[in-house]
């Protein structure tokens, strides 16, 4: 009888060790290698678009050349750590992310691409700055999904290892300690094994934070470069004006969109990374807009709790916002008066002023563009309200859904 139980006690200690040793080798076999390749798939997508633009920003062919070899060899270890992401099992989940990631990535190629068709001018100076926000915008949208796919990992990981130590596994195994003294020496074995694990999980994520505060570094000098880029264009612009005076109505519309892009890569220059205060980047605008238009007031006002948008939203809502002030200056009359109202669930934000006396119907230049430029992030109406005013009023949602990275139109 006795010796019975202590073979079913042997028989269960053995099992209950088992059951530890293939969580502890699943999470040094498969979890934590698709951790460490989808970080090095981010820092190195991120440190290749950063040289991209760098060599599109630069005028010196031996400084372009440089950062152009270390565009490739970032790309190359990029391009590795997604091979060797994808030829690992993953759940329904984790490959519905890694699709989604890949979908997304093959638009950045693209754009980069075409960034290197560029670089291929001979004249530095015809090499568009765009480009430099396109990069931008294509790696903002890429960026969350390689982070969503690495927290998806990491909730897996965590919880793999909570299931090893934890529960009935680990009351079994205490069991079977109290019967078997000769498992004591496996049991800190795994135990040691099991702190490793720990660790090695602890440094990848002390090296993603640092990642993180690198890239945050790296992306407010991209906008301090381009704001000064643009600020370069002004001068340019100014010039053009003062000697082609044909030219000075289109130049003078031009020159306040570059304004506006300078005051937003500006703010994200000193807040990369960080969610933008909505009602920070439109009051922005009304500086510009007031000495483009000295003979029109403008009045603001908000209410309701504070709003942000994300980084990638903040230079076509300043365009859209600027569009509308001009629009209502050019098409209305008297005071211009913008409504800021932030709700749960919606912000909507209202310019309205009275409409010019022989003005038939709402003033329609422009709104197109507004709308192009709103598209996935919110919606935009204009028209009379049949008081004699017309005003526009755009409308976005008050916060991302969860495992969103931009805004439905509402």
């Amino acid at each position: 009888m006795v010796g019975g139980l202590v073979i079913a006690a042997l028989a269960w200690a053995v099992w209950s060790i088992g059951q530890v040793i293939d969580g502890v080798t699943r999470i040094e076999r498969e979890r934590l290698p698709k951790l460490a390749a989808t970080q090095r798939l981010r820092s190195e997508d991120l440190e290749a678009s950063i040289a991209l633009r760098n060599a599109l920003l630069l005028r010196d062919e031996s400084l372009v050349q440089t950062e152009l070899a270390r565009f490739r060899e970032a790309e190359g270890q990029a391009a590795r750590a997604l091979a060797d992401l994808t030829s690992r099992p993953h759940t329904a989940a984790a490959r519905r992310l890694l699709e989604d990631l890949v979908d997304v990535r093959h638009a950045l190629m693209v754009t980069r691409e075409g960034a290197l068709q560029a670089l291929a001018t001979p004249d530095p100076a015809q090499r568009p700055v765009t480009l430099t926000l396109d990069l931008q915008q294509r790696l903002d949208v890429y960026l969350p999904r390689v982070d969503a796919l690495y927290e998806h990992q990491a909730r897996r990981l965590d919880q793999g290892m909570a299931d090893t130590l934890s529960g009935t596994e680990r009351a079994r195994v205490v069991l079977a300690l109290g019967t078997l003294v000769a498992t004591a020496g496996l049991l800190l074995l795994l135990w040691a094994r099991l702190r490793r694990a720990r660790d090695a999980l602890a440094v990848e994520r002390q090296q993603v934070a640092q990642l993180q505060a690198q890239r945050d570094a790296l992306v407010r000098e991209v906008h301090h470069r381009i704001k000064n880029h643009l600020q370069g264009l002004l001068a340019f612009i100014d010039g053009e004006s003062a000697t082609d005076l044909a030219a000075q109505g289109a130049l003078a519309s031009m020159r306040r969109h570059v304004l506006t892009l300078v005051g937003v890569h500006g703010m994200q220059s000193e807040n990369a990374g960080e969610q933008v205060g909505l009602s920070q980047l439109l009051q922005e605008q009304l500086p510009l807009f007031r000495a483009g238009h000295p003979d029109v007031k403008a009045v603001w006002s908000a209410e309701g709790h504070a709003a942000t948008v994300p980084p990638g939203h903040a230079v076509p809502l300043a365009l859209v916002f600027s569009e509308l002030l001009t629009n209502a200056a050019k098409h209305g009359s008297g005071t211009v008066c913008i409504t800021m109202v932030a709700r749960p669930g919606e912000v909507r934000v209202t310019v309205g002023n009275a409409m010019a006396q022989a003005q038939a119907q709402a003033p329609g230049q422009g709104l197109s563009l507004a709308r192009a430029l709103l598209q996935g992030i919110g919606r935009l109406e204009a028209g009379p309200d049949g008081a004699g005013r017309w005003t526009a009023v755009l409308t976005l949602a008050d916060r991302l859904p969860e495992g969103e990275s931009s805004w439905p139109a509402s």
